[in-house]
This record gives structure tokens, C-alpha cells and sequence, in this order.
């Protein structure tokens, strides 16, 4: 199946939505009455492509939430920690989204999938979400959850789904790092292998060291081999030479 483009709305039209759903003043199942799939100032990129239409949305929305729901209590909150919820949340949204990347990587989209048809897992995420929580930047609940799990999929299964938040932050949140995926799934390997003490701190500096040789080295010619070496001996705070 092709990959798809889906409908956009800007930040005025969802600010509007926003101040409408907070005005609900409802917890996140009474939201569920509020979901849509349209909006008559929402519209796909112009450029073309395979729209995910009203039908695709709900078969969308039907298939996340049964992967979510589980997790959620009787008011539509996460039950219990965030951690399982947001990996869930990730995996499900990448393998039913089928998205064009180029339309992952627009705010207009997450405004759309965040307000429009998923208004009760940002709620259940974050009760009172703040903007930039609900809107479609970066921090979006669906958004990040995306990213992460498109980052970090190779290990699913394999401790990525245990990684905890500062962790995740310090692999997808530095820019230098996150446009390398070779190097993030290495240093992810490299955080859930650790087996001393203090795995948060220790994946803070090794991001860093990482961070740091991004700058003279061009990571991106590397081996796999090269780079688990790299990160390996940047964990243990030794220099790193190639072999050739």
C-alpha cells in the first residue's frame, strides 16, 4: 500500500479546537464523544499523494485505541506509569499510520491527528495538556510518541521499550544525534546494555560524548561495526581511532 498524506489543520483553526475541548472541562472518556474525522478547514497537502480519507480515520482511531485502551482506567486516564503507554502508543500509531515522513514531519498533521481524532489520549497523557503538548510540534503526545518508536523500532523487543524518559530525551531530542538513526540504535544498544550503577547518568554523558564527536567526525560514512566501536569506547571514556 502506498504511504499516505493526511489532513492538515493550522495552528488558528486548532487553537480554536483547543480552547473548545478545554472548555468541555470533561476527563478524557467524556472526549471520546468529541472525536471527528473532518474538519471543513483541515485539507491534505496540495502536492498530491494517497489521502487518508474519512474511512481510513476511523479504521485509524479503531485500531490504536484497541491497542491503547487496555492501559487506560475507567475515566480514560493511563493506569499507572507513563512508560508502557507512550511506547504502546508509538508502535501502534507507526504501524497503522503508514504516513508520507514528509507529512510526519509537518506540525499541521499532528494538529489534525492530535485535536481532531485522538483527543482523549492527549487527555489521558496529560489531564490539563499545556499548547505545545496538544498542538503539533515537537513535544506533541503523538508526535513524540511516533518519532521515538520510529527511531527505535530495530529494538523493540531488544530494551528500547524500557528505556525511561531521560533516556529517550537525551537519544531523540539532540538534533546532532537524532538525524543519524544508525548512531541513535547504537547508543541505544549501548544504554540498555549498561550494567553498572546510574544508567541514567551514564546515558547523559555518553550522549554528550556522542554530541561532542559528531563535530570533527563524519558519522555518517561509518560502519555499523565503526559505530558500535565508537560508542563503545565512548562509553567506557576512551579516544576512538577508525581501524582504517
Amino acid at each position: 500500500m502506498a504511504a499516505l498524506v493526511y489532513p492538515r489543520l493550522g495552528d488558528a483553526e486548532s487553537l480554536i479546537r483547543l480552547a473548545t475541548l478545554r472548555e468541555a472541562n470533561t476527563n478524557p472518556l467524556g472526549l471520546r464523544a468529541m472525536v471527528g474525522l473532518e474538519h471543513d478547514r483541515a485539507a491534505p497537502v496540495p502536492t498530491g499523494g494517497s489521502v487518508a480519507g474519512v474511512a481510513k480515520l476511523r479504521h485509524l482511531r479503531e485500531r490504536v485505541a484497541d491497542d491503547v485502551f487496555p492501559l487506560l482506567d475507567e475515566q480514560g486516564r493511563v493506569r499507572g506509569g507513563f512508560q508502557d503507554f507512550d511506547w504502546l502508543l508509538g508502535r501502534s500509531l507507526h504501524n497503522e499510520l503508514d504516513i508520507v515522513r514528509s507529512d510526519a514531519a509537518h506540525r499541521s498533521t499532528w494538529n489534525f491527528l492530535s485535536l481532531m481524532v485522538f483527543p482523549d489520549l492527549v487527555w489521558a497523557r496529560f489531564p490539563d495538556p499545556k499548547d505545545e503538548r496538544a498542538l503539533g510540534g515537537a513535544r506533541n503526545v503523538l508526535r513524540r510518541a511516533w518519532h521515538r518508536y520510529d527511531v527505535l523500532a530495530d529494538l523493540d523487543g531488544h530494551g528500547a521499550e524500557k528505556l525511561n524518559e531521560d533516556e529517550l530525551v537525551q537519544l531523540t531530542e539532540r538534533t546532532s544525534l537524532a538525524r543519524n538513526r544508525r548512531l541513535v540504535i547504537a547508543l541505544a544498544r549501548r544504554i540498555i546494555n549498561h550494567a553498572g550503577p546510574r544508567r541514567m547518568e551514564f546515558a547523559r554523558e555518553l550522549a554528550k560524548r556522542a554530541t561532542f564527536v559528531t563535530g570533527p567526525l563524519l558519522l555518517d560514512v561509518l560502519s555499523d561495526h565503526d559505530l558500535d566501536e565508537l560508542v563503545g569506547a565512548l562509553g567506557d571514556g576512551h579516544k576512538w581511532s577508525p581501524a582504517s
